[in-house]
């Protein structure tokens, strides 16, 4: 006997089939593939919590100066690289895209190939070779400003320190690299909706969007 093929019918079945499956289990494995990807973010905060944790005590309770400008050579995260045993940290060198090597200083879910302009940096060797970050600081640690004089936070300035963010996944513009109320907008849901955040005491929690509070900020 004669053996049939398919017929065009039990094709578009099977096709039809595979579709659903696609369209069912898709979601499914993007969302396991982001939770990996916002544990190894949580890894990172946790790292940078206990770099700040070993800074504060070694400079006498004391937060780590926060620049005021995109061009200074110091910041937040360049204090703390020497305590992260980490030394590689993600730059731009003449304008070009950020390469792979963020380290702990970048979140896995930020896109690829971020511009100079995007993100948080600080110069490296000259105007466009920078040093950056994708976690947004709180404008509110910056400590005291008089002139050219800056005076670090203490930390026993704040009275509740595991409600008090630190830093937190954003995508900061070219102007706008501390997190506000008014630059709650560059803050970065990249995780299913719900940005890693480190607080001042070192652990490391999730944010939901519109979650975002003042008395998170300088609730001192």
């Amino acid at each position: 006997m004669k053996r049939k093929g398919f017929t065009l019918i039990e094709l578009l079945v099977v096709i039809a089939i595979i579709a659903l499956l696609t369209a069912i289990l898709f979601p499914v494995f993007a969302r396991a593939r982001e939770k990996a990807r916002q544990a190894a973010c949580a890894s990172n905060l946790k790292q940078v919590g206990m770099a700040l944790q070993m800074y504060i005590q070694d400079y006498d309770e004391m937060l780590p100066f926060i620049c005021w400008s995109a061009w200074d050579r110091e910041n937040w995260f360049t204090r703390l690289l020497p305590y992260t045993g980490n030394n590689v940290i993600g730059y731009a060198e003449n304008g070009n895209k950020w390469p792979s090597g963020w380290g702990i200083w970048g979140c896995p879910s930020a896109p690829a190939g971020r511009g100079a302009r995007d993100g948080w940096y600080v110069r490296k060797d000259g105007i466009e070779d920078r040093m950056a970050t994708t976690y947004m600081i709180n404008f509110y640690l910056r400590g005291k400003v008089t002139g050219t004089q800056h005076e670090p936070m203490a930390v026993t300035d704040i009275r509740k320190i595991s409600q008090i963010i630190y830093c937190v996944d954003a995508s900061s513009a070219f102007d706008k690299w501390l997190l506000s109320l008014s630059t709650a907008q560059y803050v970065k849901y990249w995780h299913n909706r719900t940005a890693n955040t480190l607080f001042v005491d070192g652990h490391v929690g999730v944010m939901k969007e519109n979650q975002l509070q003042l008395t998170m900020l300088n609730d001192f």
